[in-house]
């Protein structure tokens, strides 16, 4: 069985974790999460999504689960991976005053492997509790560990604020990407990458984000340096990468790219990229970041379209 996704939320008391996570449980539809949180109190889950309600987990109608834990975070996980339907990803809420970075080590045990750490900031509060002398070092700290920064809250604050906010992080957490959201409603393929949430944005209202797709085929086979330099060249706001490549060396291999802001993992694989095409590529980013981003020469469009000058 291929390792689990494992997803780290972290974020600083009333930075609207538990909001998020309930968007989520209530908008992702074509994988099974598990989600494991410290309270259940705390998530307000409407009741037309509760399918069952037994101990310590909550399965939803659409089959993921809310899992109480306590201090037994590893006890959890074992049971996940162990059970007769182990979900498609597992996702932890950690703590206001936790670390996310040590959270996010339990995604490297047997049966796991870490996604990515993603760290939700007050656009009203981040800056206060920044400077704050006790608080400061803590907040930080849950700041350096994420791979992406999600500036919640922004229906709060005047758009200036805003902008002043994020320039401001970029400032002080250089080359992790930023992506707004209000009410916790971050597009789910920011959180879990692109084609793994099927008709999410369809569900209530539309997502309020900033956040662009560009699919390319891959048209020749890569070296790894090649790869490498592609991804090297892209900027911080581009949120996610993900795909497949078909390797010239050694032949009929390929590589499967997964890049979550500045955290990156290229993972050669037995089988050769199928289909006509040597491999596809799909990149999330910021609005407006991917007009910045030549095509390289050994892709072109999904759809046929000239997206921009080849490099």
């Amino acid at each position: 069985m291929s390792p689990i996704p494992y997803t780290v939320i972290g974020g600083f008391l009333g930075s609207g974790k538990t909001t998020l996570l309930n968007h989520l449980l209530t908008v992702t539809r074509g994988e099974r999460l598990a989600v494991l949180v410290n309270d259940f109190g705390r998530v307000d889950l409407a009741v037309d999504l509760i399918a069952e309600h037994d101990g310590d987990t909550i399965t939803l109608t659409n089959g993921c689960i809310c899992c109480a834990v306590d201090d037994d975070l590893v006890g959890a996980l074992v049971r996940l991976a162990a059970s007769e339907r182990p979900p498609d990803r597992v996702v932890v809420e950690a703590s206001g005053i936790a670390d996310p970075g040590g959270v996010a080590q339990y995604g490297t045990r047997p049966g796991y492997r870490l996604d990515g750490v993603l760290t939700v900031v007050d656009a009203e509060t981040i800056r206060a509790r920044f400077d704050d002398r006790r608080l400061g070092p803590q907040v930080r700290r849950q700041l350096e560990r994420a791979d992406l920064l999600v500036l919640n809250k922004v229906d709060l604050v005047d758009a200036a604020v805003a902008d002043d906010v994020r320039s401001w992080l970029r400032t002080e957490i250089p080359g992790v990407a930023i992506v707004s959201a209000d009410h916790g409603r971050v597009d789910p393929t920011i959180v879990f990458g692109a084609s793994s949430v099927v008709g999410a944005t369809a569900l209530g209202d539309p997502i309020a984000h900033d956040v662009e797709v560009r699919e390319w085929i891959v048209t020749e086979c890569l070296d790894a340096e090649r790869l490498d330099r592609f991804l090297d060249s892209l900027p911080p706001d581009v949120l996610r990468v993900k795909g497949i490549v078909a390797l010239c060396e050694p032949a009929d291999t390929s590589a499967v790219v997964h890049v979550v802001g500045r955290r990156r993992r290229v993972t050669r694989t037995g089988g050769a990229a199928s289909g006509p095409a040597h491999g596809r590529l799909v990149l999330l980013a910021v609005a407006g970041v991917l007009d910045g981003v030549d095509r390289p020469d050994w892709a072109r469009p999904d759809d046929g379209s000239d997206d921009r000058p080849m490099a």
